[in-house]
C-alpha cells in the first residue's frame, strides 16, 4: 500500500481581520499574484519531500473563498502535475459567507468537492460582538446556496461562550444548524488570544470577558444534542453524521504526514515538524531569493509520545496504553501509570488498555493531557 499524506495550502488574506482571530492573515490584496507564484514554487520545490499519493487537499486561511476560480485552476495544475493524488481526494475550502456566490460555486465545483462554511453564529448580536462582516441571513443563505450547487459534504463553525450570547441563543444556533441538514461540525469556545483586537477590546472595557463556565454549559449541550441527532463527536471540537468525518484534519489526530505551502503553514514528517515565516512580504522574497524560509525541529522520543498523547486524547480513537508501554522504558512507564492514577476516574474510560475520555473529561482534555507528557 502507497503511502499517503495531506497537503495544507494557507491562503492568508482577508477582507478584514475578525477581532478574535490569531491565525496569520493579512487585511491586504496588494500582494496575491507574487504570493501566487511563490507558493506555486514551493509546491514545485517540495515534490520529492514526500513519497506516495496526497489523500487530501486543504484551503486554509485567511479567507480562501476570496481567491479567484481562475487562481485555484492554476494552484490544481502545479499540485497535479508534480503529485500523485488519490481518485476522490477530499478537497476542502474554507469560504466565508460574504464572498460566496452561485457563479463562483459553479466554477469551482469540479476542483473542490468539501466546504467549511465559518458561520460562527446565527444572532446578528453574537456576529457584531465577533466582528464578522455577515448577517445571520447571510449565513443561512451560504449553506443553502452551497447546497443548491451539489454539495453535499459541508462543514460549519460555531464559536460557543460569546459573552453577548445566552444560552437560549446558543440553543437556537445549534437547532438552526441542525434545521440546515448539514452534515458536519466545528465548535470551538470562544478563547482571548494575545495581541488580538479583542483581546484589546476586553483589556480596555469595550467589551466582556468570555465566561469559562457558560462555554462549559454550552459544550455539553452540544454534545447531548448532537448524539441524539445522530453525529458522532469524532474529535473534541468535530462533530458528523456517519462517513462525513474530515479526512484531512483527522490525518493531523492520528499523526499522517503532511506538506504545509504558504506564509506560516507547518509541515509534519513523522521525525520534524517544519513552519514557514508568518509574513507574506519575507515568504515571497525568500522564495524568490532561493533563501530558507522556514524554521524547524527535529522531534524527540518524548515529543513523539507527547503528541500522540495530546492529540490521541482529543479523538474517539483515545491513546493506546499497550502502545506507549511498547515505546518507552519501564520506569518511564510507571510513572506515566502513576500520573494516569492521579486523574478523575470520572474523566476517562479505560477499555482493553485504550483510554478515551469522557463527556466531562473532554472539558478539561488539555491539562489532562498536559498532566500525562513526558518529560524532555
Amino acid at each position: 500500500m502507497k503511502n499517503k499524506f495531506g497537503i495544507y495550502i494557507h491562503v492568508p488574506f482577508c477582507h478584514s481581520k475578525c477581532n478574535y482571530c490569531n491565525f496569520y492573515s493579512l487585511a491586504n490584496t496588494s500582494l496575491i499574484e507574487p504570493y501566487s507564484e511563490a507558493i506555486a514554487k514551493e509546491i514545485i520545490d517540495r515534490k520529492n519531500t514526500e513519497k506516495g499519493e496526497v489523500a487530501s487537499i486543504y484551503f486554509g486561511g485567511g479567507t480562501p473563498s476570496m481567491m479567484s476560480s481562475d487562481w485555484f485552476k492554476k494552484i490544481f495544475e502545479v499540485i497535479y502535475s508534480n503529485y500523485s493524488v488519490v481518485e476522490n481526494a477530499e478537497i476542502t475550502m474554507e469560504a466565508n459567507p460574504d464572498n460566496i456566490s452561485p457563479l463562483f460555486l459553479h466554477e469551482i465545483k469540479s476542483l473542490i468537492n468539501r466546504l467549511s462554511i465559518g458561520t460562527q453564529s446565527f444572532n446578528d448580536g453574537n456576529l457584531k460582538y465577533l466582528s464578522r462582516k455577515h448577517t445571520a441571513q447571510k449565513g443561512i443563505d451560504s449553506i443553502k446556496m452551497a447546497q443548491d450547487a451539489g454539495y453535499d459534504n459541508i462543514t460549519a463553525d460555531l464559536i460557543y461562550g460569546v459573552p453577548s450570547s445566552s444560552p437560549q441563543v446558543f440553543q437556537e444556533d445549534v437547532h438552526q444548524f441542525l434545521e440546515l441538514k448539514i452534515p458536519h461540525l466545528s465548535a470551538y469556545a470562544l478563547t482571548l488570544e494575545e495581541n488580538t483586537k479583542l483581546s484589546l477590546d476586553i483589556l480596555k472595557g469595550r467589551l466582556s470577558k468570555p465566561l469559562e463556565s457558560e462555554a462549559e454549559k454550552n459544550y455539553l449541550f452540544l454534545m447531548k444534542v448532537l448524539k441524539e441527532a445522530g453525529f458522532h463527536h469524532y474529535e473534541i471540537s468535530n462533530f458528523a453524521l456517519p462517513n462525513y468525518e474530515a479526512k484531512h484534519n483527522s490525518s493531523y489526530w492520528s499523526g499522517q504526514h503532511y506538506l504545509g505551502f504558504g506564509p506560516s503553514a507547518h509541515s509534519y514528517s513523522g521525525d520534524e515538524r517544519r513552519w514557514n515565516l508568518s509574513s507574506v512580504a519575507q515568504y515571497i522574497e525568500k522564495m524568490k531569493s532561493n533563501e530558507v524560509y522556514f524554521e524547524k525541529e527535529i522531534l524527540s522520543f518524548e515529543n513523539k509520545l507527547n503528541e500522540y498523547i495530546m492529540t490521541g486524547l482529543r479523538t474517539r480513537a483515545g491513546i493506546s496504553l499497550k502502545k506507549i508501554a511498547l515505546d518507552c522504558k519501564a520506569e518511564l512507564f510507571i510513572l506515566f501509570q502513576q500520573n494516569l492514577s492521579q486523574i478523575n476516574p470520572a474523566f476517562y474510560q479505560l477499555s482493553n488498555e485504550i483510554m478515551i475520555l469522557t463527556d466531562s473529561g473532554k472539558l478539561f482534555a488539555d491539562g489532562i493531557a498536559a498532566s500525562l507528557f513526558f518529560e524532555d
